[in-house]
């Protein structure tokens, strides 16, 4: 808990240094738009739906919130990745606290149904 103006002693101080502070903490707690998109090992149908229902849980469980979901399907990869010609494509647009992102990419990294992840900073619209 950061300290109020009036809770310093020092004659000289208006409070200026604590209000930037409190503001800085405040800006850093808003949310900022994303995009990822990832890739899915070639699944079934009903484990592909439930490895995307699990990324979409992780950031809604972390104060996301999910704006829109573009499942591009199952499509042909420009070169093989982990002994995988085909991939599930899916691009997700979210809002999510900046100090979750790293979380969500350790949780890309170590699911074994994604091959391939990005997660880029959009800009307001």
């Amino acid at each position: 808990m950061l300290p109020t103006a009036d809770s310093v002693p020092y004659p000289w101080n208006d409070g200026l240094l604590f209000r930037l502070a409190e503001n800085k903490t405040e800006r850093n707690a808003m949310k900022k738009s994303y995009e990822s998109m990832i890739v899915i090992k070639p699944l079934s149908d009903e484990e592909t739906s439930q490895t995307l229902d699990t990324v979409k849980d992780f950031i809604t469980q972390n104060d996301g919130e999910i704006e829109k979901v573009d499942e591009w399907g199952s499509r042909r990869l420009a070169y093989e990745i982990q002994k995988h010609s085909e991939g599930y494509y899916a691009v997700l647009y979210f809002t999510l606290d900046a100090s979750h992102v790293n979380p969500l990419e350790n949780f890309y990294r170590l699911n074994e149904n994604i091959i391939r992840y990005i997660v880029i900073k959009r800009e307001k619209d």
